[in-house]
């Protein structure tokens, strides 16, 4: 019926068949119809497949993973995420993943120190940088 009506698309790349929303309401409602426990198992299944098929992008996997309960491996792909920002010289997105990453989950005091600087090189690069006033 969502095909039908033109709610979703579906489309397929490579062996894998995808399913698409064309509005956000539409992706609410039928998540809106799983339990708790369902939804955290569609996100486990989602970050599993997005790991097997190597797929770098770490916010998505850190969505994925935290909606699956796995908190602290979402930790980990935020602070990857936020290094990988911080690379491209976006530092207030890097600075934001970084607090994600630290509010999630208190790593060890070494590595706790050492996101929190980074966290605060990031801060600091942004409020010295003219185009991000």
């Amino acid at each position: 019926m969502l095909r039908s009506r033109h709610f979703v698309s579906e489309f397929s790349q490579r062996d894998d068949q995808f399913v698409d929303c064309y509005h956000d309401c539409i992706r609410d409602a039928v998540l809106g119809r799983l339990s708790v426990d369902e939804r955290a198992a569609v996100h486990d299944r989602l970050a599993r497949t997005f790991a097997a098929h190597h797929v770098r992008d770490h916010v998505l996997l850190a969505v994925h993973t935290l909606g699956a309960g796995r908190v602290e491996e979402a930790a980990d792909h935020y602070a990857h995420a936020a290094a990988e920002a911080a690379e491209a010289l976006a530092f207030e997105r890097a600075g934001q993943l970084y607090e994600l990453s630290l509010t999630l989950h208190a790593p060890q005091p070494a590595q706790a120190a050492e996101l929190r600087q980074k966290l605060a090189d990031c801060l600091a690069k942004f409020s010295h940088d003219p185009a991000g006033s």
